[in-house]
């Protein structure tokens, strides 16, 4: 459906509707349209009609029409059975509802869940004679809560605008009856039709403008990705990993020859922690870089961890301690449970967050021109990207209502935005590709890469070599670090090792699996909800909410529609 405009307006408990629908039937052929409405009776619909498609209708009588039992109501059918159509055609029907308004309330379906189509652009207009307080406005599935825009256009009188809603989504309009108005709003008028999509220019000018745009950010995404090109050390794979300890040419090298060059490690690189191995391999703070941090804090004795139950608890070890993460973690407290929010903890993971971002800009790692080069990509690629947008919909809204003519405007001008705003894609979305990291960092990222891939590949032997090596717990803390924890976990538990001497570093391992659920507890508020004993199934064939009007569906009118 291209547009579904509607208006309800309120004379006491009963409500004057009238609905425009602009249904774009494509190259189907159908007979029309119908519309099922709850709550109308067969002597309260008034017309239907149609300048440009058969408008006879019929009703009948609606039977089972809400999900949870039957609804009294109306279905309308409007066409001729033996004529066919295609294209787009507006429709316009007229009826009258007793079922928006209970108390003071006034709650209105202005577009209900149970239409079996897209909807590309909705209006609802609610006018009264009194003044409609406290609006609210929801939308989405049968009662759901969420919201959307009301506007009060004048004293009494509602608007709401949605685009782009899909199909088995409706939109809700609910306020509350105040005083009296000295008279009725003036009544809006129905926009003009859209546009007909018959003209070939509609399709046209869209695909040439994309086709634009797809070649302007390949040249851009490749422009990005040679300038990306990693710094490396001249000479083999072992000298390229092992930066540091050769020094001389460098050279540059691309992502695709780069992964090329690495080969299974089986520790890992030395003088690197485990969370900065994972920054290296992202270059981009997540969640495992932060809960690998906590445990390397757990393998220096700055903490402990211990499960109780189905949760972690951390235990300060070392109280006096400066100012830091686990400082604001604590907050003075010995221990820590994350089995719920802890503000204090929250506090501290945010400032970790902090410290692992400073480094990640900082670090010698990567050049230090990197930061300048990436905030101008992306200034250049903001500036391109909004200019590129404004500029094609002028352009394509030109071709769309000015057909005669604007063609060859359209093709004169639209390669400039088209350029702009390919470029300025492609730099937004590569421009942390402009982060090229030294030689030094590179050899890191071939020594992090390597052992990634030999915990990805690890088996359970490997898990009995590191126990017996006495680095299981570290191996843990980088499989946290570098996303391998699943599979690092199944080896652990595939391994053969005797409790009695390992008991201890199985259980810390263990931590790791479960540490990133347990921080994201702890770490966030939790989310309030309303209590399900207020919940009620009210009017309508899209559902019902808590409350009359308190959701999709909680009101008067509404149902659903399609074509036939």
């Amino acid at each position: 459906m291209d547009s579904f405009w509607a208006q309800a307006v309120l004379e006491g408990n009963t409500a004057a509707i009238t609905e425009v629908i602009d249904y774009d039937f494509a190259s189907q052929s159908r007979h029309g349209i119908f519309r099922e409405v709850p709550g109308l009776v067969e002597q309260d619909f008034a017309y239907a009609t149609s300048a440009t498609a058969p408008d006879t209708w019929s009703l009948a009588p609606l039977e089972s029409l809400a999900p949870l039992g039957d609804q009294d109501g109306t279905a309308i059918r409007v066409g001729d059975a033996d004529v066919t159509i295609s294209g787009q055609h507006r429709y316009q029907l007229g009826y009258s509802l007793n079922t928006l308004v209970v108390g003071d309330v006034v709650s209105w379906n202005g577009l209900g869940a149970g239409w079996l189509v897209m909807v590309a652009s909705t209006e609802l207009h609610l006018l009264a004679s009194v003044a409609l307080e406290d609006p609210v406005c929801f939308q989405g599935g049968n009662w759901s809560q969420n919201a959307c825009v009301v506007t009060e256009v004048a004293p009494g009188h509602l608007m709401v605008k949605v685009n782009d809603l899909g199909w088995g989504r409706g939109i809700t309009v609910t306020a509350t009856r105040g005083e009296a108005l000295s008279a009725l709003p003036t009544l809006p008028v129905p926009p003009q039709p859209p546009a007909s999509d018959a003209a070939w220019l509609v399709w046209v000018a869209p695909g040439v403008v994309l086709l634009g745009i797809l070649l302007a950010a390949a040249a851009t995404g490749g422009l990005v990705g040679w300038l990306g090109r990693e710094k490396i050390y001249v000479g083999g794979i072992v000298d390229a990993a092992h930066a540091e300890a050769t020094g001389g040419e460098q050279r540059r090298i691309d992502h695709q020859e780069l992964a090329e060059m690495v080969t299974l490690t089986f520790a890992p690189p030395k003088g690197l922690a485990a969370h900065q191995g994972g920054l290296l391999l992202e270059e981009s703070l997540r969640s495992e870089h932060k809960s690998a941090w906590i445990l390397e804090q757990a393998l220096a004795s700055e903490i402990e961890i211990r499960s109780e139950d189905d949760h972690r608890v951390l235990v300060d070890l070392k109280p006096d301690r400066s100012a830091g993460p686990l400082k604001s973690m604590f907050l003075g407290q010995g221990e820590l449970s994350l089995k719920e929010y802890s503000k204090s903890f929250s506090t501290g993971w945010g400032e970790l967050s902090r410290e692992l971002s400073d480094w990640l800009k900082n670090s010698d790692l990567w050049s230090a021109r990197a930061g300048g080069r990436i905030l101008w990509a992306r200034l250049f690629g903001w500036v391109g990207t909004l200019y590129g947008v404004l500029a094609i919909l002028y352009l394509v809204q030109d071709v769309v209502f000015s057909a005669v003519g604007s063609w060859e405007g359209f093709m004169s001008s639209f390669h400039w935005p088209a350029l702009a705003l390919g470029v300025g894609l492609a730099l937004m979305m590569r421009a942390d590709e402009l982060r090229v990291r030294t030689a030094e960092g590179t050899g890191l990222w071939l020594q992090a890469e390597g052992f990634r891939r030999f915990l990805a590949e690890s088996e359970a032997k490997h898990v009995e070599q590191a126990a017996d090596q006495g680095r299981l717990r570290e191996y843990t803390a980088w499989a946290v670090a570098l996303g391998e924890t699943t599979r690092w976990t199944q080896s652990m538990e595939a391994a053969v090792l005797e409790p009695t001497v390992y008991r201890d570093d199985l259980l810390w391992a263990q931590h790791g699996a479960w540490l990133m659920s347990d921080v994201s507890t702890a770490s966030s508020p939790p989310v309030s909800s309303s209590s399900s004993d207020d919940f009620d199934f009210g009017g309508g064939f899209s559902g019902g909410g808590g409350s009359f009007g308190g959701s999709v569906g909680g009101g008067g009118g509404g149902g659903g529609g399609g074509d036939w």
